[in-house]
C-alpha cells in the first residue's frame, strides 16, 4: 500500500491497516517500534502522497 500498488483504496483501507498494525503489534509488546514504522512510511517521501496523507490523519 505504502508503494502506491494497490486498486482503488480509501482513507478508511489505510487508516483500518494502521490500526490493526498497531493492535497486533500491542499484543506482541511492538507498539512503539510499529508506531515508529509507520510514522517513518508517513514521512518518507517514496511512500504514495494518498498514503502519506492519511497516515498523517489521527487514528
Amino acid at each position: 500500500m505504502a508503494k502506491g500498488q494497490f486498486y482503488e483504496i480509501k482513507a478508511g483501507d489505510v487508516w483500518q491497516a494502521a490500526s490493526v498494525a498497531q493492535q497486533a503489534a500491542a499484543l506482541t509488546d511492538r507498539l512503539e517500534p510499529t508506531r515508529e514504522l509507520i510514522s517513518r512510511l508517513a514521512a518518507h517521501t517514496d511512500t504514495d502522497p494518498f498514503v502519506r496523507k492519511h497516515l498523517l490523519a489521527p487514528l
